[in-house]
Order: structure tokens, then C-alpha cells, then sequence
């Protein structure tokens, strides 16, 4: 799931506006931010974790499961990993 949703993004400008979603957050901005993945996975990105859920339609609906859930950080080391190896 993670690594679906990471790779969903493949070009450098998608993936800054990622990193720039994980960054807010951890700095205290919005309470969560929901960032979508070719319109089937959702990220909610907060202060503390990234959750990942699998089905939009469903989240939307509020009705989704969980996926996957990492603390924000890593979520952002990973990220700029995969920035680094498409770039």
C-alpha cells in the first residue's frame, strides 16, 4: 500500500508538492491534510502520522478502513528518497 501510493507519484513537481503537504504539516499547519493519488489512494498527512487508505470513493463517503499508517517523519524520508531516485 505504502509503496503504491509513493510511486503513484513519478515526476519531480508532484512529489515537492508532497514533500510541501508533509512539511506543513509537521510545522503545525492545517490539523490534516489530504493529499489524493491518481484517484484511488488518499493520504491524510497530520503533525504526527500519515494514514493511507486504499479505496477514495469509500473514504469520501466515510466509510473507509485504514490501510496503512507511519509517523509523518518517516513518511517524509520516504518520500524524498523516491524524489531523489526519479530525479
Amino acid at each position: 500500500m505504502l509503496s503504491a501510493y509513493v510511486t503513484s507519484y513519478s515526476s519531480r513537481i508532484p512529489l515537492n508538492i508532497l514533500l510541501t503537504a508533509c512539511d506543513y504539516s509537521i510545522s503545525g499547519g492545517e490539523e490534516i491534510t489530504k493529499k489524493e493519488a491518481h484517484d484511488i489512494y488518499m493520504a491524510e498527512i497530520d503533525p504526527t502520522y500519515t494514514r493511507l487508505y486504499q479505496d477514495m470513493d469509500v473514504w469520501g463517503a466515510g466509510e473507509a478502513t485504514l490501510d496503512f499508517e507511519l509517523p509523518t517523519a518517516h513518511f517524509k524520508e520516504i518520500v524524498l528518497t523516491w524524489r531523489d531516485f526519479v530525479e
